[in-house]
């Protein structure tokens, strides 16, 4: 396995991991609607999010070894576009429920710092299908 694929496949893991519970804690788990719940978890989402983009920063530096070849930027290239094309989509539906007059108590009902994660959940979406898409091409490529 070269560096790349070591990589996405750390980040499935653990993208997967978190944006998994963040989602059950989003839709699932038993106070969703309490404000104080969400602005307790807000910082410490933040801390976690900037320690992970200076992580993959760190794992990525072109110091050692082969940075990349023409496959693997061929790779990340196509996983980009089609995280981008998800993220795209569940903005999109997000929006068009947001819209639909049965979802309005709903929202009401939502702090502020559950949109925030919310966002953030859509974001993780967005990285773990480009980790997924990165794993899945190397490891196509390795058989």
């Amino acid at each position: 396995m070269n560096k790349h694929e070591t990589y996405a496949w750390f980040r499935v893991v653990f993208i997967g991991t978190a944006c998994a519970w963040l989602c059950w804690r989003l839709f699932f788990a038993d106070a969703t609607g309490g404000a104080d719940i969400w602005d307790r978890n807000r910082e410490t989402m933040s801390i976690v999010s900037y320690a992970f983009v200076f992580a993959m920063a760190v794992f990525t530096r072109p110091g050692k070894g082969v940075v990349a070849d023409e496959r693997d930027r061929a790779i990340s290239a196509f996983a980009a576009k089609s995280a981008l094309v998800a993220l795209s989509l569940v903005v999109l539906v997000s929006a068009t429920i947001i819209g639909t007059e049965g979802h309005a108590d709903l929202l009401t009902a939502r702090s502020n710092g559950w949109f925030e994660h919310y966002l953030f959940a859509c974001v993780m979406f967005g990285w773990w299908v480009e980790s997924a898409i990165c794993v899945f091409h190397h490891w196509r490529d390795r058989r």
